[in-house]
């Protein structure tokens, strides 16, 4: 399963404020501070469908990771 839907509610909290600076960040730079709290490599697909779950707007990049 994909480790960004497992992990939604943190993610949720950090784009929210809940992080160490206290500000609220797009979801890309959340998944991003996500990924290097858990020392996690990139992955774009993984993202795609996390904002594709989410109901986010997805960009051309994250339409052609999922094939859509």
């Amino acid at each position: 399963m994909n480790i960004y839907i497992q992990n939604h509610e943190e993610i949720k909290a950090i784009c929210a404020g809940k992080n160490d600076e206290k500000r609220k960040y797009d979801v890309n730079v959340g998944l991003d501070i996500f990924d290097k709290r858990h020392n996690i490599k990139y992955d774009g697909k993984a993202r795609a469908e996390y904002k594709q779950f989410c109901g986010l707007p997805l960009s051309v990049r994250d339409k052609d990771l999922l094939g859509l």
